[in-house]
């Protein structure tokens, strides 16, 4: 089952992420310099010290709490959507099932024996076939060294925190896609493209957040970097088709 309300509250979570921890590392960072600006002319220089530093903590310790909740937020997002493409895609356990699919597997593995790249196969493939690559997709990319296919993933992985050993994840994402591409079902095409889409768009929020935790700690944070940084990862982790690539060609 599907819960679609659940599902568009998980992805509008992950889609605001950015400029949620935009917003909270700017906001704390012109807090900061209005305490590091305080000023009471009645007040010693000991006294204007000690009142700064009393600002400055008590907005750190706001802003800890707002950065919480925003990382739990969004990890809980993830979470959900993960569990429910996971529940929505899981093959069922009958043999007759389970033979058909080994041999869909099978066949794509033929391919990929034959030099041909897993997004171009996903590109054509049916739903069946989709299904069983991300039921056995995943292991085969982490016994093969498999690795992703394109920079906007590459870029994807190190934003995100992900061990370039665990390829698996590209595949799956690619299986999702694929899925929600030959899917007869809206809702369930609504939750692969949602669940597809959530790392990278974590991916365009974690600078800030970053920046955030730099600032609480630090007192201080490269906000140009992180700028830079969240812009990348939102160019790079623009979505493009199973098959595709950012200009629109076939990949090979």
């Amino acid at each position: 089952m599907i819960y679609t309300t659940s599902v568009r509250q998980a992805a509008n979570t992950l889609s605001t992420a950015k400029d949620s921890a935009v917003k909270l590392a700017r906001g704390l960072q012109d807090a900061l310099s209005r305490a590091a600006a305080y000023h009471d002319p009645n007040m010693s220089d000991q006294g204007l010290l000690a009142k700064r530093a009393e600002l400055s903590a008590e907005f750190k310790r706001a802003a800890q709490t707002d950065l919480d909740t925003l990382q739990t937020g969004v990890e809980h997002a993830r979470t959900t959507l993960a569990q429910y493409a996971r529940e929505n895609t899981s093959i069922q356990l009958d043999p007759a099932t389970l033979i058909r699919s080994e041999q869909l597997w099978r066949q794509v593995e033929r391919q990929l024996d034959a030099g041909i790249d897993l997004r171009s196969i996903l590109a054509t493939a049916d739903a069946d076939t989709a299904l069983a690559v991300l039921e056995f997709g995943p292991s085969w990319a982490k016994a093969s060294g498999y690795r992703p296919p394109n920079m906007q993933e590459a870029i994807e992985a190190v934003l995100t925190g992900a061990k370039a050993a665990d390829a698996g994840a590209w595949v799956q994402r690619l299986a999702y896609k694929r899925i929600a591409e030959t899917t007869p079902d809206p809702q369930l095409a609504e939750l692969l493209n949602a669940t597809a889409a959530a790392d990278g768009q974590y991916a365009t929020a974690i600078p800030f957040l970053q920046a955030t935790n730099s600032l609480i700690v630090n007192g201080s944070a490269d906000m140009v970097g992180a700028a830079v940084a969240s812009q990348f990862a939102e160019r790079e982790a623009a979505p493009t088709a199973p098959g595709t690539a950012q200009n629109g060609s076939v990949a090979a």
